[in-house]
């Protein structure tokens, strides 16, 4: 769109920044959670570009047993019902996560730019994540990959399947282990 309107870009790439009170205000709320914080973004826009809560929480128990860092469940007001199952499973499986759904807009990004990472849906959030320059793991099983950014790393089903269920859980921490090890 940039090119179309022929607006000169400063940076090869969308870049965001963060709002200091938002910044504070994150910092404050979940003071309690160490270091490093890692989001897992359960929205989607379309049913089909959902992982579903069951991945994501086996995806939350699995980062707590490897002592990954802190799990925040990122989304918004219509992903509440959806991020309650989640905490659900991952209570039910001794772990824990903070919730960090329905947060106001600069604070989910004040939030984001304190992430090791970033693992979700093909969202808005995980452009948003990308722009923060958080290394983002966008699960790409329903639509194309998007490749705007240096900072997403998709994951796709392997060869010969389809859909958002197709997508593995040693896939995706396969990822994020090749990425932190950057």
């Amino acid at each position: 769109l940039l090119n179309l309107l022929e607006i000169p870009r400063t940076e090869p790439e969308p870049r965001l920044t963060v709002d200091a009170a938002a910044g504070q205000a994150v910092a404050k709320r979940f003071a309690a959670w160490p270091a490093p914080w890692i989001a897992l973004g359960v929205g989607s826009s379309e049913p089909w570009k959902q992982w579903g809560a069951t991945r994501f929480a086996e995806l939350a128990l699995a980062l707590h047993r490897q002592r990954a860092g802190s799990i925040f469940i990122v989304g918004g007001p219509a992903e509440r019902a959806l991020a309650d199952s989640i905490f659900s499973r991952i209570n039910e499986g001794g772990g824990a996560a903070a919730d960090a759904v329905a947060l106001p807009l600069e604070q989910t990004a004040a939030l984001l730019a304190r992430c090791r990472a970033y693992i979700g849906n093909d969202t808005g959030v995980l452009n948003m994540a990308a722009a923060l320059q958080v290394p983002a793991i966008g699960l790409f099983g329903g639509s194309a990959p998007l490749t705007h950014s240096r900072f997403i790393c998709p994951v796709t089903p392997p060869p010969g399947a389809l859909g958002m269920a197709a997508i593995t859980l040693p896939h995706v921490l396969e990822t994020l282990m090749r990425l932190s090890a950057r």
